[in-house]
């Protein structure tokens, strides 16, 4: 059993891990030449990847990612039991990618207006 120090540590290290992970992702979406929205979503969704918590097992409070607690309850109980931390996960996935994709609509939609230039001109 951890002690409540070491699971806050364990998670401290996941978050900076998870950050690095969904800035290296940023990265490549900025290199591939996407733009600020795009980048943006896809640190959204590679954030709600591996930052959506769960519930490590069904008789404790303790939290863990969803991601490792859906793939590990697939793998080693059945793959109905990946419903538990995969819906959750999926769910946050699902908003994050709505809302990425509507900064995308949004961003596409101020450049139009640029380009047609100010209403009254003749």
């Amino acid at each position: 059993m951890q002690t409540d120090q070491t699971y806050q540590l364990a998670w401290a290290i996941y978050v900076f891990g998870a950050a690095g992970l969904a800035g290296v992702a940023g990265y490549w979406v900025s290199r591939w030449g996407g733009s600020w929205a795009a980048v943006f979503t896809a640190l959204l969704v590679s954030a709600a990847l591996l930052l959506t918590p769960a519930r490590a097992t069904e008789d404790t409070l303790a939290l863990a990612p969803a991601l490792v607690v859906a793939v590990f309850d697939a793998l080693a109980i059945e793959s109905a039991a990946f419903a538990r931390a995969g819906t959750p996960l999926l769910w946050c996935i699902g908003a994050s990618l709505v809302l990425g994709f509507v900064m995308i609509i949004g961003r596409r939609l101020s450049l139009r207006g640029r380009e047609a230039g100010p209403i009254g001109d003749a």
